[in-house]
């Protein structure tokens, strides 16, 4: 057991912590101030439930998904139909349909497809190393990641959907390709955004 444990990335581990920590003191303190713990205890719980997750998924041995591409390929699927399943399924809070209500726990299914996108985009471009110069694969991988970015920013929930696009441009980046490419990408890009920006955002996500 002490074995297993000494494998662990402490320094990330504990960092982690730290911040969680952090977090914590600050809602612990408001909280203290309104005398409603409810969302500190709250809090407290996922902690625990993520330390938890935390060792249960170290026992999986990560090639699994290096190995097998349908294996991440279901997953993405999954997370897709999740995110399609929100605008029947999940009820509106505060004019934004991003959770599904399971009793007292709310789940925010866009939280998991940004772990998936980076599993899913790494294995995409890994496999595919010496294509790069082809620009098949740009248009593909960005339907790829994309097509969940648009159905986030449709609750609507931009943040996340930005998230999603800056985790394709990141990889694109790192992956190896042209930079003349790349900043093709971004220079297409940055002109949806320009006509997003006087014709599709509403006054508080600008």
């Amino acid at each position: 057991m002490m074995r297993y444990l000494r494998q662990f990335d402490w320094i990330l581990i504990v960092s982690a912590l730290l911040l969680v920590g952090a977090g914590l003191l600050s809602l612990y303190s408001s909280s203290s101030g309104r005398g409603d713990f409810s969302n500190f205890q709250k809090q407290l719980v996922f902690l625990g439930v993520g330390v938890f997750l935390m060792f249960l998924f170290s026992f999986i041995d990560y090639r699994v998904f290096k190995n097998d591409a349908n294996l991440i390929l279901i997953f993405y699927f999954i997370c897709i139909l999740s995110l399609i399943g929100l605008f029947f399924l999940a009820p509106e809070i505060r004019g934004v349909k991003s959770w599904y209500k399971l009793g007292p726990v709310s789940l925010d299914p866009s939280e998991f497809i940004k772990l998936i996108m980076l599993v899913f985009l790494a294995k995409y471009f890994s496999s595919r190393h010496a294509e790069l110069y082809k620009v098949y694969h740009i248009f593909l991988s960005g339907f790829y990641a994309l097509s969940p970015a648009f159905l986030i920013a449709m609750q609507p929930n931009l943040g996340s959907a930005i998230v999603l696009a800056s985790l394709w441009l990141s990889i694109l980046l790192i992956s190896g390709i042209r930079l003349k490419l790349f900043f093709a990408v971004c220079l297409l890009g940055i002109i949806i955004l320009s006509l997003g920006w006087s014709f599709l955002l509403q006054d508080y996500q600008k």
